[in-house]
């Protein structure tokens, strides 16, 4: 009885402190650097009713960051978008304050005259 007593206590505590991960959205990788070069530019949309604080990331297939958008506070209604280098393979976009429930981020691969490709995040 003690036992269950302690662990109840446990899950309470860490219930009651408020504390809980970040949840974060990725595309699948894809090469833009194949048939030609293209940019990745990684874009969110915040369609809820409520402001979200997203980081944006452009990440190599290494695992390598190039190029960060820091906490950007996405307004309802609002968008905004981060260009990845040249070796950029895919986005991270991690929710700092907020829901991630009304967010809808994708990667897109522009060629330099039309945007060639379009990867969802989840």
């Amino acid at each position: 009885m003690r036992i269950r007593t302690a662990l109840a206590a446990s899950v309470l505590a860490v219930l009651a402190s408020g504390a809980h991960a970040a949840t974060v959205l990725a595309t699948a990788p894809a090469d833009a650097s194949y048939p030609n070069t293209q940019t990745l530019y990684c874009d969110v949309v915040n369609k809820g009713t409520k402001p979200v604080t997203v980081t944006i990331e452009a990440i190599e297939y290494d695992g390598t960051v190039d190029a960060t958008l820091a906490a950007a506070v996405l307004a309802p209604a609002t968008g905004t978008f981060l260009q990845g280098g040249g070796t950029s393979a895919w986005c991270r976009f991690t929710v700092i304050s907020g829901s991630a429930h009304n967010l809808r981020a994708m990667g897109v691969y522009d060629n330099g005259t039309n945007y060639v490709l379009s990867v969802p995040a989840q």
